[in-house]
């Protein structure tokens, strides 16, 4: 596994918890994690837990209104999802129901919703999923490394059948409670970028989350088509979005696809 200091325009910086406080290194603290530089992390399990909502579970949309008020925007998906996908031998499969359950999202989100999780002896992903945002937390159960290939990755939608390349505006990947890493990109240089793969230690769950470019699978540019116009309920009910992407496993490359549905949300929009 490498990293991404060659990838030209990446932002990345990295500030690593502490019982003294904070040590920051910019563009020159390298690790071996999966293509991905670090940028913060958060500084207790608390403060990871409050991190981790706003990133992905409810993500927010900032802007200025007015005389410096701050409009916050978060979006909460019940969804349906189903799972497939093809082994490295060309077998098709489906996921059976009892892989695909509900969880009690605990402190770690602030959900309106249920999350769901897929459970296999491959991985388990407790997905989270926003108006902005694609992730959760993935526990690699090979006894090998695994990588995801969001490089390769393609999106399509229920208003866009054709699959687009996958482009991304943040990776964040979060491999130890403690330690948070972020890609984006600099000031003054394109917004969207294609992702790296995301590649995970085998044992124990790693969070990671994804802020994906939606503008050419749905008119608002927004996961399941939702607009922060008023409407606080309701929106999106139908709509889906659809995730193909490569897996490699010890060697081997297997086909994953996954299909979520929206069948109810809950919108946020408050001033501050």
């Amino acid at each position: 596994m490498g990293n991404s200091d060659g990838i030209l325009g990446l932002d990345h910086e990295l500030v690593r918890s502490g019982t003294g406080g904070s040590v920051r290194s910019v563009f020159g603290w390298r690790r071996s994690l999966p293509d991905l530089n670090p940028i913060w992390a958060g500084h207790s399990k608390n403060f990871a837990a409050r991190i981790r909502a706003a990133l992905i579970a409810a993500p927010l949309v900032l802007s200025l209104v007015g005389c410096g008020a701050m409009k916050t925007e978060g979006a909460n998906f019940a969804l349906d999802i189903r799972v497939s996908g093809t082994d490295s031998n060309g077998a098709k499969w489906k996921a059976t129901p009892e892989q695909v359950t509900g969880s009690d999202t605990g402190q770690q989100v602030a959900s309106a919703f249920q999350s769901k999780v897929f459970s296999s002896d491959v991985f388990r992903w407790k997905f989270a999923i926003g108006a902005t945002g694609i992730g959760g937390d993935f526990e690699n159960r090979t006894g090998t490394p695994l990588c995801i290939r969001f490089d390769q990755a393609r999106l399509s939608s229920n208003f866009r059948t054709e699959p687009v390349p996958l482009r991304v505006s943040q990776v964040i990947h979060a491999p130890h409670k403690r330690e948070w890493f972020i890609q984006r990109r600099k000031p003054g240089e394109p917004a969207q970028f294609v992702p790296p793969k995301l590649c995970f230690t085998s044992g124990q769950p790693e969070y990671f989350s994804l802020a994906p470019d939606a503008s050419e699978i749905f008119p608002s540019s927004k996961l399941f088509n939702v607009r922060f116009d008023g409407a606080q309920s309701g929106q999106g009910i139908g709509n889906w979005v659809k995730l193909n992407v490569p897996v490699d496993i010890d060697g081997k490359t297997e086909a994953l696809e996954i299909v979520f549905t929206a069948r109810d949300s809950k919108l946020t929009v408050s001033y501050h």
